[in-house]
């Protein structure tokens, strides 16, 4: 997935409420893992994405700003 694509789905679910689905499965999955190398998992995809671009999860509640930043324009 492109990063654009992978940040514009973070910030949607970052302005949802707390207690909606979406944001609740994104938080925690629980669960054991396979043997071997573990995956990458989204949330690590996405953090990772946000430092390289250098900004906040919290800039995703301004939509206006979250879309200037993400698209760099």
């Amino acid at each position: 997935m492109e990063v654009v694509q992978i940040l514009r789905w973070y910030g949607h679910v970052l302005r949802k409420d707390d207690d909606h689905r979406v944001k609740s499965v994104t938080v925690e999955a629980e669960g054991a893992r396979q043997r071997g190398r573990p995956r990458e998992t989204w949330k690590e995809v996405v953090y990772k994405d946000v430092d390289d671009l250098d900004i906040k999860p919290s800039d995703a509640v301004d939509l206006s700003k979250w879309r200037k930043v993400i698209r760099g324009n």
